[in-house]
């Protein structure tokens, strides 16, 4: 080959392309791990959503239907899995008001998702 026929050759060397992969490897092994994560967080929030839901919706129950109760644990079903809500019922010192504290966990998990959520129950029968 004459010096002029190498220098009109086109394309890319063996070493360009290799960097090129490398680069390319590396941007897809972060986009894939990002992904992953997004997907793991994204779980946590739809249970931590539905523990809330469970937590209010219990909450309502009890304003519709007052009772003095000792603590307990309840189990329901949403989002098609069990979920356990135990009631911590303490004295506030005021006799028109029990306060009620509400967690809850899965029913195949330890992992408190809600918690801390209170309400006060008025005392019906001093009407």
């Amino acid at each position: 080959m004459t010096c002029t026929a190498m220098a009109k050759q086109e394309g890319f060397t063996l070493l360009e392309v290799l960097i090129a992969l490398a680069v390319f490897a590396l941007l897809s092994t972060t986009v894939v791990s990002a992904s992953g994560y997004v997907v793991f967080q994204q779980t946590g929030l739809h249970e931590r959503l539905l523990a809330a839901w469970l937590v209010d919706n219990h909450l309502t129950e009890l304003s519709l239907n007052p009772r003095k109760s000792a603590s307990q644990s309840v189990t329901r079903r949403m989002g098609e899995r069990e979920w356990t809500l135990h009631e911590t019922w303490r004295d506030t010192g005021d006799a028109g008001l029990t306060w009620v504290e509400v967690s809850v966990v899965l029913s195949d998990s330890e992992q408190v998702l809600a918690s801390n959520h209170l309400g006060f129950q008025a005392d019906t029968h001093e009407h």
